[in-house]
């Protein structure tokens, strides 16, 4: 009996298929015969019997006004219930709808999810779609191997257009080699680009055509050989991007030869112009003798008196240097110094506007030297270090604070002065064309934008990885001032910062970032002046950063904003999100961590130090494991201390962190010394211990949580 009642209920199945079949081809030939309205109450009833085919007519005769009054939000809502039944061209026409804001707000994030939708049901459109939205980096972080994997499929199928697309996707060069090499897709031909040399001869011009320096110097019937050109560009190079909102960097550049090859090239007249007023600075003079391809043993002499005037004409100040001596080795055509030493005495900068408090800083000397070598064609590295010494500040009043010594050191290794040069070129013509602030929506200004920075990004790609290590150190040693308000003294000992990334051109890298103080000394009345941080000191290191994925998601990103400027500044934050969120993926799959080598606070009534590591996991619920201490000393004695100052608010408000500490570390008594220790775990369960207890329940409690 039981095979029989199923058999029956098949056979019924069969039957109203069979119907719904018969319908839909009725409603299609009413359709196909112009019977429009008659079609469309034909899909209305197979739509009442869940046909999602029928539906999605519906939808298309909605959009199109045909039988019906035309609506796209209608015709939204029947390809929405027709893509509930798994109709691929539903799920297209929902994302063509969200991309281009028809019917619906414009969602690059929802048409993305729609188009997947719809390439999983295999439609070939919805994959080409969706591989111009990982080109362009609408709707979700810019990846070329996803665009071109989807492409790869589209293609398979023998799609003209997807193929076509594919084509021009490989032949721009921004698929990874390794991804070609997965799809099966021959290596494009490598792009033609300039050498070096013929960048930097080109030239960027002064004059706000960007036409060539050899066509600038033709018409103003000006003979310059291409050695003064590459010159006139390095300069002109060397200038840009001082140019802001605030301020216009103002100049001429005069360069006369030698028979033997020497010049002397002057920025002329230079002078910063501003909504408070002028500096004018007068002439840099440039004296170069050959000594080498594009390399010259140089002198460069500045202005030894510059004069301020505020916007009345009126005399505000300027500056002086008693005796100078600046020379090197200068590459023109990589705008590299590869050697070189300064040495300025007695520099003075007065600003004494009318009306305002006069200001003057001295610095006795500027002394510094660069020593670079080539370690690759177009790649160097070296140490530079530059010194400032007895540096004084002084107000209408007089002398007000002072250092004693500042010293910067700047380390780098494998550096890509071929490609910097070609960025610098790129941005200097840029901003002659357009200025430093360029309307971004003006179609010429992207047009340009596009047409220059196309062969710096292939360059870039071309020549990566860019940098190998580089840092930067400043250390400032006798800093000394006064309170404004109460004239007492204020001092610094010493002060240091400094920041390095290394091993960028390998898979992972590190950056290293380092703060400390010492010698600190500020007057607080009261109990407070105990606990101002004579020491202190913040040193990390980020290690197994995934610097190659960085790269090449930053590069992309960059690309994009290029490329498209208007589009980019409307998803700025939407693709530093997807930028942050692929880098969030990449340190965890290279397991990046987070090391703690020292943060210390040391002050005479407290003492605390914390070190630890934590390291990326995908598989942590809280993305990380580790461990991290901290040691307190001197905490009962500063919490019962600041406690007691019940006329002191700031002691208050001090005290009452400080007694939550108390109640939560372990207290360690060892040789009279009373340490109080927390020990913080990531645990790779997502749990957080303090001491070995877990701080969950207390978390949940403090962030307002119900425990769901």
């Amino acid at each position: 009996m039981k095979r029989l009642l199923a058999a029956a209920a098949f056979a019924a199945c069969l039957g109203v298929a069979a119907q719904a079949s018969a319908d839909m081809a009725e409603a299609d030939a009413l359709y196909d015969n112009g019977r429009y309205e008659e079609a469309f109450a034909a899909y209305a009833e197979l739509a009442k019997e869940q046909d999602g085919a029928a539906m999605l007519r519906m939808a298309e005769m909605f959009e199109a006004g045909e039988g019906v009054a035309a609506s796209n939000t209608r015709a939204l809502t029947w390809y929405r219930r027709a893509a509930a039944h798994d109709i691929a061209e539903a799920h297209f026409r929902i994302g063509e709808m969200y991309e281009t804001g028809i019917a619906a707000p414009r969602d690059y994030g929802a048409a993305v999810r729609s188009y997947q939708a719809a390439a999983d049901l295999g439609h070939t459109q919805a994959l080409i779609r969706l591989a111009n939205l990982y080109v362009d980096g609408s709707g979700a972080m810019p990846d070329a191997s996803q665009a071109a994997r989807l492409l790869k499929q589209a293609a398979d199928s023998g799609d003209a257009e997807a193929i076509a697309t594919l084509d021009r996707l490989v032949a721009s060069g921004i698929v990874p080699r390794n991804v070609l090499d997965e799809l099966g897709i021959p290596l494009p031909p490598p792009a033609t680009l300039p050498t070096v040399e013929e960048l930097a001869a080109q030239g960027i011009a002064t004059q706000n055509d960007g036409g060539s320096i050899t066509a600038l110097a033709e018409a103003a019937e000006i003979e310059e050989s291409g050695a003064a050109a590459q010159v006139r560009s390095a300069l002109t190079v060397a200038m840009a991007g001082h140019d802001s909102e605030e301020s216009t960097l103002d100049y001429g550049i005069d360069i006369v030869e030698n028979d033997d090859g020497s010049m002397i090239a002057t920025l002329r007249s230079v002078r910063l112009l501003s909504e408070e007023g002028t500096w004018e600075i007068g002439d840099i003079v440039y004296a170069l003798s050959p000594a080498g391809e594009a390399t010259y043993d140089t002198v460069v002499t500045l202005p030894q008196v510059t004069s301020i005037f505020d916007n009345s004409g009126t005399s505000a100040g300027g500056s002086t240097i008693g005796s100078q001596d600046i020379r090197g080795t200068w590459n023109v055509a990589l705008n590299l110094w590869s050697q070189g030493t300064i040495d300025m005495r007695d520099v003075e900068l007065r600003i004494a506007a009318p009306g305002q408090e006069a200001f003057t800083m001295t610095i006795a000397a500027i002394t510094g030297d660069t020593r670079l070598e080539a370690t690759a064609p177009g790649k160097w590295g070296g140490v530079a270090r530059m010194a400032l010494e007895s540096i004084g500040l002084a107000g209408s009043d007089g002398e007000n604070a002072g250092v004693e010594r500042i010293n910067i050191v700047v380390d780098q290794r494998a550096v890509d002065y071929v490609f910097f040069q070609a960025m610098g070129m790129a941005r200097a013509q840029f901003e002659q064309r357009f200025g430093a602030n360029p309307d971004l929506q003006d179609p010429s200004v992207q047009q340009a934008m596009s047409e220059i920075t196309g062969p710096v990004f292939a360059l870039a790609r071309e020549r990566a990885p860019l940098i190998g290590d580089i840092g930067m150190a400043f250390t400032i040693n006798g800093i000394s001032g006064t309170d404004p308000e109460t004239g007492a003294p204020i001092t610094i000992a010493r002060l240091h910062f400094g920041i390095s990334a290394e091993d960028l051109d390998h898979p992972t890298g590190t950056v290293k970032l380092a703060y400390e103080h010492s010698g600190l000394a500020v007057p607080i009345d009261g109990i407070m002046q105990d606990y101002v941080p004579g020491e202190m000191a913040f040193i990390i290191a980020l290690r197994d950063l995934p610097v190659e994925d960085a790269a090449t998601m930053a590069l992309e990103m960059f690309e994009e904003g290029m490329t498209n400027p208007a589009d980019f500044q409307d998803n700025a934050m939407m693709a530093l999100t997807f930028l942050g969120l692929g880098l969030q993926q990449s340190m965890a799959e290279s397991g990046s961590a987070l090391e703690i080598e020292r943060i210390a606070y040391i002050s005479q009534g407290l003492k605390a130090h914390i070190t630890g590591t934590l390291v990326a996991s995908a598989a942590s619920p809280l993305g990380a494991v580790g461990t991290v201490t901290m040691e307190i000393e001197g905490l009962d004695e500063a919490a019962a201390q600041l406690a007691a100052q019940t006329d002191d608010p700031d002691a208050q408000e001090a005290a009452m962190p400080l007694a939550m500490l108390q109640a939560m570390g372990e207290r360690v008594e060892d040789g009279g010394v009373v340490r109080h220790i927390y020990v913080v775990e990531l645990t790779a369960d997502g749990r957080t211990l303090l001491n070995g207890n877990d701080m969950g329940p207390m978390i949940d409690g403090m962030m307002g949580s119900d425990g769901t």
